[in-house]
């Protein structure tokens, strides 16, 4: 949560950006294949990851998709996002995976 947005991940693959002191969704992401299980927000990036063993890196005010990676071979459970720069992207699946 960042202010008065927050990002939630779900079920049917999609992120929605809300606004929660209007309680209005403002902007409805689709890009992963399952589930999404993890999201990390920092008022500029939002990376999402899912049971499609993928992480997605987003433009939080346009929604556009900046970076698909690749390379799970299982579901992906959580993530940590690292600032400042340059930004390093932490994501663990039982054993860590440092990109």
């Amino acid at each position: 949560m960042k202010g008065d947005i927050l990002v939630s991940g779900s079920r049917d693959c999609s992120l929605r950006i809300w606004n929660i002191s209007e309680g209005k969704c403002l902007r409805t992401l689709y890009g992963h294949e399952a589930a999404v299980r993890c999201v990390q927000f920092d008022g500029m990036s939002i990376v999402s990851g899912g049971y499609d063993h993928n992480i997605i890196v987003w433009e939080a005010e346009s929604g556009n998709r900046v970076h698909t990676l690749v390379g799970h071979t299982s579901r992906v459970y959580s993530l940590l996002v690292c600032t400042p720069s340059p930004p390093r992207l932490k994501a663990d699946l039982l054993n860590a995976l440092l990109i």
